[in-house]
C-alpha cells in the first residue's frame, strides 16, 4: 500500500508539473495533493521537502501560501514540513 501512495504523489506531481505549461487548470492542486501523499508516506521524501524548503525562499513562500489556501486538515503534511527558525545572534 505504502509503494502504491508514493506512486501516486509521484504521478500527481508529475500532472500537476506538465499542467503549469499548459492550460489545463489544477497544478496547484495536483502539486499540493501528490507532495502531501508523499510526505505522509515517506520520511525521507518530508525531509527532502523541508530541505528545499528551507533552502528555497520562493518555494518555501508558494508552499506557504499553499497551505493556507488549503485549510486545516489539508494542509497538515505540509505544515510538517516547514523549515525551523534559526534564531538571528
Amino acid at each position: 500500500m505504502r509503494i502504491t501512495l508514493i506512486i501516486l504523489g509521484a504521478i500527481l506531481i508529475l500532472i500537476g508539473v506538465i499542467s503549469m505549461v499548459t492550460p489545463i487548470p489544477g497544478s496547484t492542486f495536483f502539486i499540493a495533493t501528490g507532495s502531501g501523499l508523499l510526505i505522509c508516506t515517506s520520511e525521507r521524501a518530508a525531509n527532502w521537502i523541508r530541505n528545499a524548503r528551507t533552502n528555497n525562499v520562493r518555494l518555501n513562500k508558494s508552499v506557504t501560501w499553499m497551505e493556507n489556501k488549503m485549510g486545516d486538515r489539508l494542509s497538515g503534511p505540509m505544515r510538517r514540513t516547514r523549515p525551523a527558525v534559526q534564531p538571528e545572534p
